[in-house]
């Protein structure tokens, strides 16, 4: 009996959700876990890095900015993301996913 190579019924938005997720799972509250999984689900794999408002980010989660900000904190507090922000909470920043939490390999910069 053969076994037919697994398909992925969406491969958009997919994410190799590995021992690099199951660690922040030990880590984070459950809204930061939340915002874990939303960035890499969202961000680019080449980079791990994520380019949107914090506006955008809290419509997207269904969550007040400042719960927002505070779990950007909290990811940042345990070394799991990276974010750039303007103070200016509708103008796009970025959020990076820590090479020890991102399971792709990044591109090389030139």
């Amino acid at each position: 009996m053969s076994t037919a190579p697994l398909t992925l019924k969406t491969p958009r938005g997919w994410f190799a959700a590995g021992v690099e997720v199951a660690k922040a799972l030990t880590l984070l509250s459950d809204g930061a876990f939340k915002l874990f999984v939303y960035v890499c689900l969202n961000a680019r794999r080449d980079t791990g890095v994520l380019e949107i408002s914090q506006t955008d980010l809290a419509l997207s989660l269904n969550k007040a900015r400042k719960t927002v900000r505070d779990y950007l904190s909290e990811l940042e507090a345990a070394a799991i993301c990276r974010s750039r922000y303007d103070r200016n909470p509708t103008v796009r920043g970025t959020i990076e996913v820590d090479e020890a939490y991102w399971p792709y390999q990044r591109a090389v910069e030139p």
